[in-house]
């Protein structure tokens, strides 16, 4: 096969510009820095009258994984997947240099939303790197961290022995209460699960007298869900519906859409055993609606499934009933719940058995009925013999129906153990009590501060004045003074920053230009060989070298000025979908090249993004409406020992290259390099050096039209 035509690079060192203008451009900064020294000057002078009028505002903060763990305390969560991507893209994330806690904190969280996003394998990366910090260095944290991880993980994939195994293991410290909050959450769910009613709800008040100590509405509100639950299990359903609504209009508050979603299908389930299906059913259809529009949780999804079956079930609609519980039951297997599979086969069977054929029907619940006792959730076992005695009932079978109401005394002896009835009906009066003295308390000292705030603004309205007449006869003079300066530096600042331009930006697009990107690489290249340590993960940088498919056509077709157009709005689009320290630089013509430092392993992921976004979106510019692709090669650097920058370039047009011949709108990304693999073969042909397994190429497809 021939060899690939490569297009050559040629690097030169950014021109240091003629002398005359190296003249001119010191002259210049020179009288700038001058009249900035004097005009900041007088703005402390003005600023004293600034501040009576207006609050400074805080400077923006990057988002680090303690902002987002505190966000969402505070607001809650779509979906643990949307979290997890949070955390992997953070800022300040920590590393070997940070201490030891901060680490261990951090793969807590991230192995927690992993295996809750059914992303087993990071979660047990996270696990592994937890229990090693925790065997060579003694730290208890790290040792909490991984059993809470392992304890996720277990409960994402309805594991109820593996996470009892977890929960006694656990003895984290209330002097960490947040770690602590994470335990108290673990024992409710493997508590609830297995129907241990007195458990779940002391150990739920718990949880929400710790949420609501550390001001995250979020966390509470999960804990006044798992009160709902056992409080239906016990049949209190009208504290379970005055729990429901508190923890409804708390998440609608605060636009916790995933809790809303559980508590909103947790409201169903009550109006279902109060026989008000038409109410169920408005719940559901909500619940449908924001399971739909805001996230892809399958859990979730199982959940709303097995409701409106039985929902259906219940209007007598069978067919309906027996769809929805089919979706169920292919949900419930993709994900292993079995939990969610015996629900589902329990509403099918009944519909089956009244609708199509008894024998048949009541077969498929006594299976799930198996399965039920086999996960060993006796609540919802309980629910399925009074069906299956509901059956035998309906076809005169009635000595079957008294072995089934046997079982079901048998049953509600264990589910609601009445030795600790008393207690936990003591507790829950305990906790809405103190939850009304904390209210009145609450809007006792929020009157308190009214009244202080009313007399601090009365005197402070009065200060003002008298300052504001002091100051007024000064900032009238400042002010017409600045007016004369601001006029000489705004003439100072156009030249400097049309230099500036000139200098590191595209004028079209204003992305960084071929220039920028020299200087940029230099100086990279010389930190690294500067280093006593090998190159470390945060030393990498990810190289995205993109061009823009069949631009030419564009601009034959459309005219110069849609094209360029084109080239402004894909600039604009690259930087919606990078972080901030991410460098977009305009290579040359249609060409341009993503600069992605500390990309940890990410390299694909934002290719694909990338691609994705630019080709599934259409452009419009003046009623063209056009459909624009772009071609990609992506590699890290330096991928081996001493690899220059410019070689990395080189390699990365040759996986664009690829990518344009492989038939366009695709990306390659070069994910390894043999380090035994001869390097200059390499920069000859990459696809023979993919055959000889010297390099392994990923191939991203783009969005194809229909």
């Amino acid at each position: 096969m021939a060899n690939p035509v490569i297009r050559t690079f040629v690097f030169q060192p950014a021109e240091s510009g003629k002398s005359q203008d190296r003249k001119n451009s010191f002259i210049k900064q020179s009288w700038l820095m001058t009249n900035q020294c004097i005009e900041k000057l007088t703005y402390l002078l003005l600023a004293s009258i600034c501040l009576m009028f207006v609050i400074i505002a805080p400077h923006a903060k990057a988002e680090t994984y303690q902002d987002i763990i505190r966000d969402i305390g505070l607001k809650g969560r779509v979906s643990p997947q949307i979290v997890l991507d949070r955390l992997e893209w953070a800022d300040a994330i920590p590393d070997e240099l940070s201490p030891l806690e901060e680490r261990a904190k951090y793969h807590m969280w991230l192995g927690k939303f992993a295996a809750l996003s059914s992303q087993i394998e990071k979660a047990r990366n996270s696990q592994k790197k937890l229990e090693t910090f925790a065997e060579q260095q003694s730290c208890e944290v790290c040792r909490a961290g991984a059993l809470i991880v392992r304890g996720y993980a277990a409960a994402r994939s309805n594991n109820i022995p593996e996470l009892e195994l977890v929960v006694s293991q656990l003895s984290p410290s209330q002097d960490s209460p947040l770690i602590y909050l994470q335990y108290l959450e673990l024992k409710a769910y493997a508590f609830n699960s297995q129907t241990k009613i007195p458990e779940t709800i002391e150990v739920a008040l718990e949880a929400a007298e710790l949420a609501e100590n550390l001001n995250r509405p979020s966390d509470h509100i999960r804990a006044l869900n798992y009160l709902v639950l056992a409080n239906i299990h016990r049949r209190d359903l009208e504290r379970a519906m005055s729990l429901a609504e508190e923890a409804y209009d708390k998440a609608k508050e605060i636009n916790d859409i995933e809790q809303m979603i559980n508590t909103r299908s947790n409201q169903g389930w009550v109006y279902a055993l109060q026989g008000d299906y038409a109410r169920q059913a408005e719940c559901l259809e909500e619940v449908l609606e924001l399971t739909e529009k805001n996230t892809s949780d399958k859990l979730q999804a199982l959940t709303v499934r097995v409701n409106l079956s039985h929902n259906y079930l219940e209007q007598e609609k069978f067919g309906q009933a027996i769809e929805f519980a089919n979706q169920a039951i292919k949900l419930a297997d993709e994900i292993d719940h079995k939990v969610g599979r015996a629900v589902a086969m329990h509403n099918k069977a009944a519909a089956i058995a009244l609708s199509i054929d008894k024998d048949v029907g009541i077969k498929l619940l006594k299976e799930a009925i198996a399965l039920a006792e086999e996960q060993q959730s006796k609540s919802y076992a309980l629910d399925m013999y009074r069906s299956l005695a509901k059956l035998y009932e309906e076809f005169d079978d009635h000595e079957s129906a008294v072995e089934s109401y046997k079982k079901i005394i048998e049953l509600e002896a264990e589910v609601i153990k009445s030795e600790r009835e008393d207690a936990v009906q003591a507790l829950q009066e305990q906790y809405e009590t103190e939850k009304k003295n904390r209210k009145i308390e609450r809007l006792s000292l929020e009157k308190q501060t009214a009244d202080a705030e009313i007399a601090e603004k009365e005197t402070r309205q009065k200060l003002w004045i008298a300052l504001a007449i002091v100051f007024l006869l000064i900032a009238i003079i400042l002010v017409q003074w600045l007016r004369a300066s601001r006029k000489r530096n705004r003439g100072l600042r156009s030249d400097n920053a049309q230099l500036t331009m000139q200098t590191d930006r595209d004028p079209l697009t204003g992305a960084y230009n071929r220039r920028f990107l020299q200087k940029t690489m230099q100086g990279l290249d010389q930190k690294l060989k500067s280093l006593d340590r090998p190159g470390r993960a945060d030393d990498i940088m990810g190289i995205i070298l993109l061009d823009v498919d069949f631009f030419k056509k564009v601009n034959d077709t459309y005219g110069h000025a849609v094209g360029d157009a084109v080239l402004v709005e894909i600039t604009k689009r690259f930087k919606s979908l990078l972080r901030e320290r991410d460098m977009v630089v305009r290579w040359g013509g249609e060409e341009f090249v993503l600069l992605l430092p500390n990309i940890n392993g990410a390299l694909c992921n934002v290719a694909d993004r990338v691609i994705k976004k630019i080709g599934s979106e259409t452009f419009n510019f003046e009623g063209q409406l056009l459909k624009i692709t772009i071609s990609a090669g992506c590699v890290t650097w330096p991928a081996y020992e001493d690899q220059s920058w410019e070689d990395a370039l080189l390699l990365a047009d040759m996986a664009a290259y690829l990518s344009k011949s492989g038939g366009r709108n695709r990306a390659t990304c070069v994910t390894k390099i043999d380090e035994d693999a001869d390097k200059k073969e390499i920069s000859k042909d990459l696809l023979q050096a993919e055959k000889k397994a010297w390099v392994e190429l990923t191939r991203i497809e783009g969005p194809r039209g229909e």
